[in-house]
């Protein structure tokens, strides 16, 4: 009887063995899966109000399902204490900010701006880039140094 007992013991041990590892075989079988890769929706290149003032290319990616704004810039003039400059969607003359950025000493910057589901709705006129005396400004009080039709 007791070697039955035992023999029923090490029985149950090595069956709850197998099945942890079975389950942990299935986990990694069962690995996550990557996401599609980001696709741009639209690419301009903004036009410097003064030819010599930069070069700065604009698209809108679709990254999983949510857009973004994604803004290069390069050539730009050099910032004054805390001017910013801040990119613009327009619709019917009405300007929504798409964030802002700084540009460094070569005059290059970049900012990645994250849209709600109604901003990528909309049908955008515009996307435009001012130089702004200061950050977060909800309408443009600078002037327009880039500027596309979309």
């Amino acid at each position: 009887m007791p070697l039955l007992a035992a023999g029923l013991l090490f029985s149950l041990v090595g069956n709850g063995y197998l099945l942890l590892k079975s389950d942990s075989e299935q986990e990694v079988s069962e690995s996550p899966k990557l996401s599609e890769p980001a696709t741009s929706i639209q690419t301009v290149t903004l036009q410097p109000t003064n030819p010599e003032k930069g070069k700065t290319t604009a698209s809108i990616v679709d990254d999983n399902g949510k857009a973004n704004v994604v803004i290069q810039a390069s050539g730009l003039q050099q910032l004054q204490k805390d001017e910013v400059y801040q990119v613009w969607l327009i619709k019917d003359d009405k300007p929504v900010p798409a964030g802002a950025f700084v540009a460094d000493e070569q005059g290059n910057g970049t900012v990645i701006y994250k849209m709600t589901e109604e901003q990528r709705k909309q049908k955008w006129d515009t996307m435009a880039i001012t130089l702004e005396p200061s950050a977060n400004n909800e309408l443009p009080q600078g002037d327009i140094v880039l500027s596309s039709a979309l």
